[in-house]
Order: structure tokens, then C-alpha cells, then sequence
């Protein structure tokens, strides 16, 4: 199976670079997960525990807005 995607440039250039450029922001968003998910698991001791519940908040919102569009950064 094959797919193809098809502009109207430059009409469409903002939706052409999108494209052509989501698997560089999926890339980090994954990399900020990472980074948040981190942060929370393996330097819990030098965070106080509000800064340890802001990173998870955030990465929850990050998750719940992906989930919103059916993304997901996991497979």
C-alpha cells in the first residue's frame, strides 16, 4: 500500500510544512515526555513535592491534549 500527500503551493505551504515536518514534532514532544517523565522518576530527591506534581500536571496535559486529537506519543 502506498499513500500520497498533495499541496497546492504555495497556497498551502503552512499545511505542506506540517507535513513535512511532523515526525520532527512528534520527536519532541517525545523527547519532552521523556524529560518530564525523568525528572519525576529518577530526581524525585532534589524536587519538592509541588515541583514533582507541576511536572506530572503537566505532563498529564500534554497526554490529555494529544489524547483530544487521537494522538498518542506510545505505541
Amino acid at each position: 500500500m502506498k499513500g500520497s500527500l498533495i499541496f497546492d503551493l504555495p497556497e498551502e505551504q503552512t499545511e505542506f510544512y506540517i507535513a513535512q515536518n511532523g515526525i520532527h514534532y512528534l520527536s519532541i514532544l517525545q523527547e519532552l515526555d521523556n524529560y518530564l517523565r525523568g525528572k519525576i522518576k529518577y530526581e524525585s530527591e532534589i524536587y519538592s513535592e509541588e515541583s514533582l506534581i507541576n511536572f506530572d500536571e503537566i505532563r498529564s496535559k500534554l497526554h490529555d491534549l494529544l489524547k483530544a486529537q487521537g494522538l498518542l506519543l506510545h505505541e
